[in-house]
């Protein structure tokens, strides 16, 4: 009998890995068959949003989500395994720079939420209306259920429970109109609140204070702005803005998207980023041009400068510019962080238009004399001179 087990039991394992790994095999079959990759797609992301070169965005791409589709396909499969038995599952597309895995362990508590809150609905539902079934064995009302748990039995129970609660809820807390304008988007909703940035009330559920957003807006008042004229046709715009960061873990993503009008001459945007323990570190700069992103995660230079600093082979830019020189390893340096930005603009109805975003961080950074404000620059990218940003001194 003991034999028999121990067959059956050896025999289960196999089958189970043999199915694991033709899964696995079958995943990196298709996504190699299908028309475009990773690479290729940020690739265009960067020629499109920062005027690269192909050879210069390519690897670039390449080397952010450490992939490279003309490397020979057996080296890619074996290098493929591997990373999946370490439980590298590599870098997220949708949020740069991220590790799959930590987006998973991000969302595991809600999803594993999800799935308890739906089994005890349905255990409890369940205990219930199979009593009255019971009870009216045969009738219409056993009839009835039993036709319809048919058709709920290929839905998962998490999914079930998500469903009633969002249709009893959200009625209640959300107008209709602003629930469809929510669902479509856009980017004056996803650029304040990105897409995989998780709700603020999962520090309610963890001892560790994760990082919220906090909202800076020029058009409020927030920052402060000198305009300095060095020309007839140059201008020299400093901006400024402090914010306090008091969380234990690093933001996931620190990016500036810069919008501008002009003729001929583009504007030229330089930005420092001050620590709270007085140390300046040049975060980079960009050439602005109608729709310009700079993503701090993406700047091999700042990364490489941000290890020398730091003394950590492979440190992100984010954990550099957060990171406690005086600790040990990478922890957070709590405090207040500032940052500066100086635009050089070339012509005289010429205006620039930042916005910086991170996990903690996002607002409107304009220069110009125009009368039109940063409100209304949500709506519009600057086109002509007099569509530029309102200065607030």
């Amino acid at each position: 009998m003991a034999r028999v087990l121990t067959g059956y039991t050896v025999q289960t394992v196999l089958q189970g890995l043999f199915t694991v790994w033709a899964v696995m095999t079958f995943t990196f079959i298709l996504i190699r068959q299908m028309p475009s990759n990773p690479v290729e797609i940020e690739t265009e992301r960067l020629i499109r949003e920062q005027q690269l070169s192909y050879d210069e965005a390519r690897s670039r791409a390449a080397a952010l989500f450490e992939f490279d589709p003309n490397q020979p396909i057996l080296e890619q499969y074996v290098e493929y395994l591997g990373k999946l038995i370490r439980l590298d599952l590599g870098k997220s597309i949708t949020s740069t720079g991220t590790q799959v895995l930590d987006q998973i362990l991000q969302y595991l508590p809600w999803t594993l939420f999800s799935v308890g809150l739906g089994l005890l609905i349905s255990f409890t539902i369940g205990i219930f209306v199979g009593m009255a079934m019971a009870y009216w064995r045969g009738g219409a009302f056993d009839n009835l259920v039993t036709a319809f748990a048919s058709i709920l039995f290929g839905i998962p129970n998490y999914i079930i429970a998500l469903l009633i609660i969002v249709s009893v809820v959200t009625p209640f807390i959300m107008p209709y109109n602003e629930a469809i304008r929510l669902w479509r988007g856009g980017e004056d909703i996803w650029g304040r609140y990105p897409r995989n940035a998780a709700p603020a009330w999962q520090n309610w559920f963890t001892s560790t204070d994760v990082s919220n957003t906090i909202i800076l807006d020029s058009a409020d008042g927030d920052g402060n702005v000198t305009i300095e004229q060095l020309s007839a046709d140059t201008r020299e715009a400093h901006y400024s803005f402090e914010f306090d960061f008091p969380y234990d873990t690093f933001p996931p993503e620190v990016s500036v998207f810069a919008s501008a009008t002009y003729d001929a001459k583009q504007p030229f945007v330089e930005m420092t980023w001050i620590t709270p323990d007085g140390r300046e570190i040049r975060a980079g700069e960009l050439t602005a041009s109608a729709n310009t992103s700079f993503r701090f995660n993406q700047d091999d230079r700042l990364q490489r400068r941000l290890e020398r600093e730091t003394g950590i082979d492979g440190v992100s830019v984010v954990e550099g510019l957060f990171d406690d020189p005086a600790q040990e390893g990478l922890q957070v340096l709590q405090g207040t962080y500032r940052l500066d930005s100086t635009a050089l603009l070339f012509e005289a109805i010429e205006s620039a238009c930042q916005r910086l975003l991170c996990r903690v961080y996002h607002d409107c950074l304009c220069h110009s004399s125009s009368p039109y404000s940063c409100d209304a620059l949500r709506h519009k990218h600057c086109s002509t001179g007099r569509d530029g940003c309102q200065v607030q001194n």
